[in-house]
């Protein structure tokens, strides 16, 4: 009975090692994001170099994912595509470096409403 309890435990022991390894081997998306304006929020995700730009509200406006870097580079990824949707944008970004973002509520490509906070990242 004792020899039963003992591989029991080993059993135990093992199959929880190797479960545990399993997870600790898959790894989350880092991302980062601005704060929910109520309008919308724009995400960084470091794996893969992708700006995430949602839109959470059916004003009429579109949300503007702004961003560049310390290396010179600067874009805008626009979601237009109304409330309740995301833009995914796939970039190709120098690695070990810095990237800025911040979220814009637009009325349009140029009629700036209201502005996020800016986001520190490293790509």
């Amino acid at each position: 009975m004792k020899r039963f309890k003992f591989i029991a435990v080993m059993l135990g022991l093992i199959m929880g090692a190797t479960l545990s390894g399993q997870a600790a081997a898959v790894e989350p998306m880092r991302h980062d994001c601005t704060g929910d304006m109520g309008w919308g929020q724009v995400c960084f995700e470091s794996t893969g170099d992708h700006l995430v730009v949602y839109d959470d509200k059916a004003d009429g406006y579109r949300v503007i994912g702004h961003w560049w870097t310390d290396y010179g580079r600067e874009e805008e990824c626009h979601n237009v595509s109304g409330a309740g949707s995301m833009r995914d944008c796939n970039y190709n970004m120098k690695e070990g470096r810095t990237i800025y973002f911040r979220a814009i509520l637009s009325n349009g490509s140029t009629g700036h409403i209201d502005y996020s906070d800016t986001v520190v990242a490293i790509i």
